[in-house]
């Protein structure tokens, strides 16, 4: 499997959900194509924190464009289970 991701290590990003921001230290790749980013930016408390999100339910600070992600996890490419 190739990995490939449009986020830019140390560029701002969003989360959509949550509207947390911070500079994106780190992308995770997991076995069935999810795609992790951890953004480091201050919370409530202004303390420095670290969070972990999917990659496509981020957005660039700067452009306000979503992260491209061709899978979001999951084994996409096996066959359906089939019950006996």
């Amino acid at each position: 499997m190739n990995y490939k991701s449009d986020i830019k290590i140390g560029e701002k990003y969003r989360d959509t959900q949550t509207g947390f921001e911070g500079h994106a230290t780190a992308l995770s790749f997991f076995q069935h194509g999810c795609e992790r980013v951890t953004l480091k930016g201050m919370n409530t408390q202004c303390e420095i924190v670290e969070y972990a999100f999917d990659a496509a339910e981020v957005e660039s600070v700067k452009t306000g464009l979503r992260a491209v992600s061709e899978r979001t996890g999951g084994p996409h490419d096996r066959a359906p289970m089939r019950r006996r």
